[in-house]
């Protein structure tokens, strides 16, 4: 091989070095001359915003009970993350959503810290009690830890202002989420039996992840309904600490044993097409609503 022919080889290979050390300290520098990304050392950060439903609405950048739970399982599975930190900022929203993030919270290995910011009540009060510590700023809203689900009953109007509705059902009980007709005895007795099965379920849950940490002397305060502050929430043992999101990544380091963990934010990706898409589902669907006889919600 010719001199020359030796020469170009080597400055090639020292070009390709020189390339590839430039790129992993623009890699590393990225994520941290602790080199976070490959130690493990980022902890995942999940918002939960919002009314917690499986339908975002219009334009809304919130992600659905269902990209939650998603999310929440990728953080776990992705090998870069040590824990999760889930930041609240919810007043809760329908039951079954929230369980779906819930489920997700159990099945999760990963060590979890919920942080509530200003409201992390009912149904996102349950999804934080699913964490393995709760920090809430002692100002903010939480509790709440009850059932409810309204109907209209707009029986009166229709006498007031003469208006008449047609109903053609078939089964005795059928007719009982019309808003025009009273429910009668046996119809709330079918609907109160619901949402004593949900909040059971939803008191069953809570009490099994907070355990020993709740109140004892305070357990018929706890579960009937009352919001609270974070201050207040800390006496009934339904958080662990008072504090900021600073307190959170730290307590958060101490149980993945990582010091000063960095926070890698989780989202759900949305295309412009798919916010498109769902605001044409968001407006269907509440123009069919507006027609219906009524639709009977459990929100928690």
């Amino acid at each position: 091989m010719k001199a020359s022919t030796v020469l170009v080889v080597v400055a090639a290979c020292i070009l390709l070095l020189l390339g590839l050390a430039v790129v992993l300290s623009l890699l590393f520098a990225g994520f941290g001359t602790d080199m976070a990304l490959f130690s493990g050392g980022q902890a995942a950060l999940i918002e939960l915003k919002g009314d917690i439903s499986n339908d975002s609405g219009l334009l809304s950048a919130n992600s659905t009970a269902e990209e939650t739970a998603e999310l929440i399982s990728k953080a776990d599975s992705d090998p870069s993350i040590s824990g999760i930190l889930l930041e609240i900022n919810s007043g809760g929203g329908s039951v079954v959503a929230s369980k779906e993030i819930v489920k997700a919270l159990r099945e999760a290995k990963k060590p979890k810290v919920a942080l509530i910011r200003d409201i992390g009540a009912s149904g996102a009060y349950y999804a934080a009690s699913a964490c393995d510590f709760i920090i809430a700023d002692p100002d903010s809203l939480t509790g709440s830890l009850g059932v409810i689900s309204i109907r209209l009953n707009l029986a009166d109007l229709r006498d007031k202002i003469g208006i008449g509705a047609d109903s053609f059902s078939k089964g005795e009980n059928k007719g009982m989420g019309d808003p025009f007709s009273e429910l009668s005895g046996e119809e709330r007795a079918i609907m109160q039996s619901i949402v004593d099965q949900a909040w059971q379920g939803f008191r069953d849950d809570v009490l099994e992840f907070r355990g020993t940490k709740l109140n004892s002397s305070k357990m018929d305060e706890i579960f009937d309904g009352r919001v609270m502050s974070g201050k207040q929430a800390l006496s009934y043992g339904l958080i662990d600490a008072t504090g900021t999101k600073e307190d959170a990544v730290k307590k958060l380091g101490e149980l993945t044993g990582i010091e000063n963990p960095s926070l890698k934010k989780f989202n759900s990706e949305k295309s412009l097409l798919s916010m498109l898409g769902q605001m044409g589902y968001s407006f269907g669907t509440g123009f069919k609503q507006s027609l219906s006889s009524g639709e009977i919600t459990l929100q928690s």
